[in-house]
């Protein structure tokens, strides 16, 4: 009898080591080398369409897709990297050129077959005197800053402009719209119970739409501290965390959501695995001049920024619902 007991308590510690085992996380594995942007200073990793651009170093931006192959790598000297989108990377150069006394921004596309240099876009500054800088592209729209809670777009054809696409509003009324560059009238419908939701923005006074990461059938963002996250015909929002040492905006993969919490060199990196009720978690340090964009999902797959490092990790498929 001893030695059946014995037996049986051996197969059943050896099944629970091995489940416990395939509930850890896995390591994060390593990329390639990552560096700071020397022109702005910050590092970022976007990702756009099937393919992650990130900054790699002496002004240098590579482009790979979720098999981890290079897709380009392409270098403006002397110019800060600042957008990803339509198959281009986009930067924005300070110096004077010929023709472009102020500064001017090259839109170069991956296949190396075309490069389009703009000047500063052609509208007035700020309230507060701020000029207006091309940040982001789209395949329909391009966008502009002025600040951190400030945006315009400018339709790629047509030139025209819109300042305000009505977001604070829509969240407001509770619209299910965000705005999305690559719509050709710049809008993007949420499922229920996904809903733009108000932050507080830079000023006080102030209110912006907080980031909506989407890819159906989920969405996350933030409202107020916490960070939320909706399934498509689900009742309500539910929360991920309550952010008691501020996050940073989610990713949305396919079958999981990221975000990072901390506000030092270090921090803890979160998956929430969709549909199979357990988050992983990661001790991770960071860019000593971070961007927002630390973390970028591609499929199943998620891509991490380090200091010296783009990291990623593989997410298992996500679960069938029955």
């Amino acid at each position: 009898m001893r030695t059946t007991s014995t037996l049986v308590a051996i197969i059943t510690a050896a099944f629970a080591l091995q489940v416990s085992a395939a509930q850890a996380e896995p390591p994060l594995r390593d990329v390639g080398p990552a560096s700071t942007d020397p022109a702005s200073g910050t590092a970022q990793v976007i990702a756009n369409r099937g393919r992650v651009a990130y900054t790699l170093g002496g002004g240098r931006v590579r482009v790979i897709n979720e098999r981890l192959a290079e897709a380009a790598s392409v270098t403006e000297a002397g110019c800060a990297w600042r957008g990803f989108g339509a198959g281009q990377l986009l930067w924005n150069c300070h110096a004077a050129a010929p023709g472009y006394p102020f500064g001017y921004s090259p839109l170069v596309a991956l296949d190396g077959r075309q490069r389009i240099v703009l000047g500063p876009p052609p509208l007035p500054p700020g309230g507060h005197g701020e000029l207006p800088i091309w940040w982001g592209v789209g395949l329909h729209w391009m966008t502009v800053y002025y600040d951190a809670d400030t945006r315009a777009y400018v339709n790629r054809t047509t030139g025209r402009v819109v300042y305000s696409p009505g977001e604070v509003l829509r969240a407001r009324r509770h619209v299910r719209l965000i705005t999305d560059v690559d719509q050709d009238d710049l809008t993007r419908s949420l499922c229920a119970p996904l809903v733009p939701k108000l932050v507080p923005g830079e000023e006080r006074a102030d209110v912006v739409v907080a980031p909506l990461a989407y890819r159906s059938p989920y969405g996350a963002t933030r409202s107020g501290s916490r960070l939320l996250i909706g399934r498509c015909g689900a009742r309500r929002l539910t929360v991920l965390s309550g952010c008691a040492r501020t996050c940073s905006d989610p990713v949305v993969g396919d079958g999981f959501v990221a975000w990072m919490e901390g506000t030092s060199r270090t921090r803890t990196l979160n998956v929430r695995l969709l549909g199979r009720g357990r988050t992983w978690r990661w001790r991770v340090d960071i860019p000593a001049q971070p961007s927002q964009h630390l973390l970028a999902a591609l499929g199943r797959r998620l891509f991490i920024l380090a200091p010296d490092t783009l990291k990623t990790v593989r997410l298992p498929a996500p679960m069938r619902r029955r």
